[in-house]
């Protein structure tokens, strides 16, 4: 007697009872299928990072803890199942009993932990929450995937938190003039139409218009939510310096900047100055801000240069930092919850205003600041959506998740953001040092 299978008896027990040794999700079934991988994954603090795939799961409880205000803990994970210092025992055992031995408890449970501030001992150091959060999402402006993401995410984050929480929450746009704010207050307040806002943002405040469209669903839904309640309380907060302004500076320098719009924009003086001159810094610059660099074409004799490319940048970056500090240290100890939408080349290795914000905030508070009310980089997350190994200045196909990789840089060393989040699944050739719990 014949069979049409190949594997005997005795081979297809074995099979079957190492199966269910396996997770659900990885044991054998008979039959081929192809491999569903995250579409989110977080950056680890490693040195240098690594990639941390997110389930679904892991991924609605990310966008909650958000939503309460909890911010991203910036520890890396020390001895963790996913560091690189456990990759032999990893390759060596490859079963979830080795990652229960090293934490001691569930594995789920205590990445959790390290999510939220905790440690490699059970999550015994939690993060203390913030006295206000900020989310910002890194974006192409032109790019309708990348806006449909974002709206879905904040989407998310918004609704759970109005469901639970009465603290203040704010869209920032770093595409609209600070100057536009009223427009903005107006549309909300059901006395000004989507026409007539559209109109004149585009008009007046030379607002782009394919930005704008992208970004008008997202309008909607806020002015649906406050239409549905009144207890929802959901501010579009502007950020951008003006165009005038930043064209100032860009072709006369900081210091020929009217000093009345130089103090709305840079509250701290000090701060912005000594900033400049901070090694981090510098090295964000030259790895990170000066590769946007582009000659701008004037009928005016004056070459433009780097230089004049850096004074226009920063003053932006500063303005959008001193404008969600603003609002926040408005609100006090209440929990404020910003959700920023900027593009990517301002927010990848940290130096843009996401990095800037804590100080800013830390100076506004004044003689308040103390443990208690004291803003510092656990309260801030940055999210790149969509993310091109070019929008990450990598030089090969895959993304580049580090700057800083010198010796003597290595102090230095800043990651590409916190989280890496697509719309589809990206190809295995986009993800560096991907680790496979």
């Amino acid at each position: 007697v014949t069979t049409t299978s190949s594997i005997s008896m005795s081979e297809a027990q074995a099979i079957e009872l190492t199966s269910i040794l396996q997770p659900a999700d990885r044991r054998f079934t008979g039959k081929s299928s192809a491999a569903k991988r995250p579409t989110a994954y977080l950056v680890d603090s490693t040195i240098p990072p690594t990639l941390v795939p997110l389930t679904a799961s892991r991924e609605r409880s990310i966008l909650r803890d958000l939503g309460k205000g909890l911010g991203t803990a910036k520890a890396p994970f020390v001895q963790d199942r996913l560091n690189l210092n456990n990759m032999m025992q990893k390759g060596v055992f490859g079963t979830i009993d080795a990652v229960k031995e090293l934490l001691g408890g569930d594995s789920d449970d205590a990445l959790n932990d390290v999510n939220n501030g905790g440690t490699d001992t059970g999550g015994t150091n939690k993060l203390k929450k913030p006295p206000a959060s900020f989310v910002f999402f890194g974006m192409d402006w032109d790019s309708q995937v990348d806006a449909m993401l974002a709206h879905d995410l904040i989407k998310d984050i918004v609704s759970k938190r109005l469901s639970s929480s009465s603290s203040s929450t704010a869209i920032g746009l770093e595409f609209i003039p600070l100057s536009a704010q009223p427009l903005l207050d107006s549309y909300l307040q059901q006395s000004l139409s989507e026409e007539e806002l559209t109109n004149q943002l585009v008009t007046n405040h030379f607002v782009d218009a394919l930005t704008l469209s992208l970004q008008m669903p997202l309008f909607r839904w806020v002015n649906r939510q406050q239409n549905q309640s009144s207890s929802t309380s959901i501010t579009l907060l502007a950020l951008a310096p003006e165009s005038a302004d930043v064209r100032s500076v860009r072709l006369n320098g900081l210091q020929n900047l009217d000093p009345s719009a130089r103090e709305k924009y840079v509250v701290d003086a000090n701060g912005f100055i000594n900033l400049t001159q901070d090694s981090k810094f510098k090295l964000y610059v030259d790895r990170s801000l000066f590769k946007d660099y582009t000659p701008l074409e004037t009928s005016s004799d004056k070459v433009d240069g780097p230089g004049d490319f850096f004074a226009e940048r920063i003053l932006v970056h500063e303005a959008v930092a001193t404008t969600l500090a603003k609002y926040a240290a408005a609100k006090g100890r209440a929990g404020c919850l910003v959700l920023t939408l900027a593009p990517t080349k301002d927010l990848r290795y940290m130096g843009g205003p996401n990095g800037r914000l804590p100080r800013v905030y830390n100076y506004l508070i004044g003689d308040n600041n103390n443990n208690n009310l004291a803003l510092d980089d656990n309260a801030i997350t940055t999210i790149l959506l969509n993310p091109t190994a070019q929008q990450t200045l990598s030089q090969s196909k895959f993304l580049r998740l580090e700057i800083g990789t010198a010796p003597k840089n290595l102090v230095y060393q800043t990651k590409i953001s916190d989280y890496l989040w697509f719309s589809s699944i990206p190809k295995v050739s986009l993800l560096p040092r991907l680790m496979n719990p």
